[in-house]
């Protein structure tokens, strides 16, 4: 009788912790899926494509070493006057470093990014550095709130 009640408390305990860490895997894989599509969108000059990850608000945060940046039309517009065209676009790639649960609606991505491009005059350039996201869920998808790329 005992081991019966100790097998049922095991089973309690653990079914829902087996549960959150299939979620937690389920939820990893699909932002990590969406950093490649977002990488695609970009590579195809697609940047309402790349944008429809973020949260689009007032609300969203985009920090560099510029300073914060409010807004998901002032980082669409900052987009577009930086990187326009598909040469000005050129091909970007991310690579997760760390890909972590904060709370049941947010998750932390830490990782690099490179862009190779040609410049308006023409010259071939590489660049590259690290980024911060945190990814909320609202309404059943995930989004970027906030974005610190360096």
């Amino acid at each position: 009788m005992h081991f019966c009640l100790t097998v049922s408390w095991l089973l309690m305990v653990l079914l829902p912790v087996g549960t959150t860490l299939a979620q937690s895997d389920k939820d990893d894989a699909i932002i990590r899926a969406a950093l490649q599509a977002q990488a695609i969108a970009w590579n195809n000059a697609d940047l309402d494509g790349f944008m429809s990850y973020y949260l689009r608000s007032d609300k969203l945060k985009f920090v560099s070493k510029n300073g914060v940046q409010y807004g998901w039309q002032s980082l669409y517009e900052r987009y577009q006057k930086n990187y326009s065209g598909k040469e000005g676009m050129g091909k970007l790639q991310f690579d997760v470093v760390e890909n972590e649960r904060l709370a049941s609606d947010v998750f932390q991505t830490i990782g690099k990014w490179e862009l190779k491009r040609i410049t308006k005059d023409g010259k071939e350039e590489m660049l590259g550095g690290y980024f911060t996201l945190i990814w909320r869920k609202i309404k059943g998808k995930w989004l970027i709130v906030a974005d610190h790329t360096s």
